[in-house]
């Protein structure tokens, strides 16, 4: 009889589990210019592989190790680019008196985010199939990017002085 617990089912999970690691080793060595470009290349490329994977469907839905590929590769671009940057980047960007507030506030709008997205994906699945879903997530990675580019400024400043504020030295 086979075996349906978590670890048996798991199991063969567990050879993805090194993908991570080096996106967050990565992210140690952000720094100020480093953040947005970042940012950008992981919308990007995310970007690519799921309007990939849109447009590729017919031949991923025959070809699971391919289908994979692409996946794996889409959250490779979206660990090492937005899951990260999004810790980061509060802290280089809102002044310093508001900064624990703005970054509460940003991190709550990230997750009214998700709501919406899982809910108005799910209505498009099921008339249009995963394909267009994957479009869409192509079209939303592509808006990430262009606002990134158009609200970020790419510059080299040190944390303490972000609106003017300064830390002294005790």
């Amino acid at each position: 009889m086979p075996s349906t617990s978590l670890i048996a089912l798991g199991g063969g999970n567990c050879r993805y589990f090194p993908a991570p690691v080096p996106c967050c080793y990565n992210a140690s060595f952000y720094c100020s210019p480093a953040v947005p470009v970042a940012q950008m290349g992981g919308f990007l490329g995310m970007a690519v592989c799921y309007l990939a994977m849109g447009g590729l469907m017919g031949t991923l839905e025959g070809n699971v190790p391919l289908f994979f590929l692409f996946y794996g590769l889409s959250f490779f671009f979206s660990n090492c680019g937005p899951n990260t940057t999004t810790f980061v980047l509060p802290s280089e960007v809102f002044p310093t008196e508001v900064r624990a507030t703005c970054h509460g506030i940003s991190a709550a709008a990230g997750k009214i985010g998700a709501v919406v997205g899982g809910a108005a994906l799910r209505p498009v699945l099921d008339s249009h199939g995963l394909g267009t879903v994957m479009v869409v997530c192509g079209a939303v990675a592509l808006l990430g990017f262009a606002c990134t580019y158009a609200l970020i400024e790419v510059r080299a400043m040190a944390v303490n002085h972000v609106g003017g504020a300064e830390t002294r030295e005790a």
